[in-house]
């Protein structure tokens, strides 16, 4: 159905296949993003995820099945990633991002996808994207409420369009609050469907990116 939407058609299919988009997180946000992607036609998607699946999040890391509790969730969202379309490659990066690391992983992608659910791997991500002209796609939910923004510090639309100052995350929030005023998941708790529908909205970000239609929330 892509090939037939004015936005994306065969160029735009083309440009999802040849694209490498990095995932951080294959949790509740991490999870929609990773399917859509896959299912979208994404080539390369890279997992990032130092944990693993645990019954308690099954609610809403819906890439995860019962049968993969205590397994690395970068295999088991690999293995549905390659079970939705088995045309994709996944990459399992099995770490947790740093500077020193991001820089390392992320210089291998096109697009980096930010689930993670900590500021100290949020500014990360978006230091080194910043520093190596990469978008990234970045999502937050808490509770019943969600942020949903595209940052891009050195912006590089089509030849035609006009100019878009860049943008990352600490024009908007310049330093990280006390994690003491901000409570994870696990102590506060969040709707699960609330991070299907972000996730996949962070999916559909990527894929404008990626083809280069559609209005970006940059």
């Amino acid at each position: 159905r892509h090939l037939l939407m004015p936005t994306i058609g065969d160029l735009g299919q083309r440009r999802l296949r040849a694209a490498r988009v990095a995932v951080m997180g294959a949790g509740g946000l991490g999870s929609p993003v990773l399917l859509y992607l896959a299912a979208a036609g994404v080539g390369t998607l890279g997992v990032i995820d130092d944990d693993v699946a645990d019954a308690t999040n099954l609610q809403r890391h819906v890439v995860h099945a019962e049968a993969s509790v205590g397994e690395p969730k970068t295999a088991s969202a690999a293995r549905a990633i390659r079970a939705r379309n088995s045309d994709v490659t996944v990459v399992e990066h099995r770490l947790r991002i740093d500077e020193a690391s991001g820089r390392e992983v992320f210089a291998d992608y096109d697009v980096v996808v930010d689930g993670t659910d900590n500021f100290p791997t949020r500014y990360a991500v978006n230091d080194v994207c910043a520093a190596l002209g990469i978008p990234f796609v970045w999502g937050s939910v808490y509770r019943t409420q969600a942020q949903l923004s595209v940052f891009w510090k050195q912006p590089r639309w089509l030849p035609d369009a006009v100019e878009t100052p860049g943008v990352d995350l600490r024009d908007l929030f310049p330093n990280p609050p006390d994690p003491a005023t901000v409570p994870a998941c696990g102590n506060a708790g969040v709707l699960g469907a609330l991070t299907g529908q972000v996730g996949a909205m962070m999916a559909s970000e990527t894929v404008k990116l990626i083809v280069g239609g559609g209005d970006s929330l940059l």
